[in-house]
């Protein structure tokens, strides 16, 4: 019996040795996105500089190599990059950016000034995209692709669409094959209110049907939705009159 007893503790022992992890395993590629597009000095008269943050942070476990692009409303390239690292670790946080060279915020230029929106930014490392983010820049006079009245209403491939109705914010998914629109929530400016105007992290506020309405550390509100395709779609704006 005790023969038997040692044997199995034994066995057991081998079963729960833990295991090293090489190098290979720590290169598994990023996780997370990017998801927050910000023209940074940018005016009426404008176009301003341009860089990507994310809201949750992204980590990348090894070095790694990157392409970002950024493209005008006209599919042409304003900018684009490609290159290697950074090393592994936690790269992503609230405030942290991409396509910033000085890392101070102030952003990347653009080779070529925009002509029409939105602007497109992408970034793909090590064969992933992790940032998809669409936004207008305000040197571009506005065009709208819909009028009946939507917010977002210069995206032809919009994932959700956003109304204001008596100062509150509908909230729709589209379906991406038939382009019809269910209500996905509304956002009253009471439910609106019981989050802070400035909080010290990106908060959601609600969220359905893949939908999710967040109160941005800028004050700002933003919906977010991914698409089937697994890109990341982001609306961010200043809220219901």
């Amino acid at each position: 019996m005790l023969i038997g007893l040692c044997a199995t503790l034994l066995f057991a022992a081998f079963l729960f040795k833990p295991v090293a992890k090489s190098a290979d395993a720590l290169s598994s590629g990023p996780i997370g996105q990017y998801n927050i597009l910000t023209f940074f000095g940018a005016s009426a008269t404008n176009c301003g500089n341009f860089y990507i943050r994310s809201s949750a942070g992204v980590t990348q476990p090894g070095p790694s190599n990157y392409v970002y692009t950024a493209t005008d409303g006209n599919g042409t390239v304003l900018r684009t990059r490609s290159g290697s690292g950074p090393t592994a670790g936690a790269i992503g946080g609230p405030f942290y950016w991409f396509g910033d060279p000085n890392a101070d915020g102030t952003g990347h230029p653009f080779d070529i000034q925009p002509k029409k929106n939105p602007v497109h930014v992408t970034l793909i490392m090590d064969g992933v995209t992790i940032a998809s983010v669409y936004g207008d820049d305000p040197c571009v006079k506005p065009t709208s692709v819909f009028t009946d009245g939507r917010l977002d209403s210069n995206y032809a491939g919009q994932t959700v669409a956003l109304y204001c109705i008596n100062s509150t914010l509908y909230v729709y998914a589209i379906d991406p094959v038939t382009s019809a629109g269910k209500l996905a929530f509304t956002a009253t400016p009471a439910e609106i209110a019981k989050f802070p105007t400035t909080p010290a992290m990106n908060t959601a506020i609600k969220s359905a049907m893949g939908a999710t309405l967040y109160r941005l550390t800028t004050g700002e509100l933003q919906v977010n939705r991914n698409e089937t395709t697994g890109k990341f779609y982001a609306f961010i704006f200043k809220g219901c009159p």
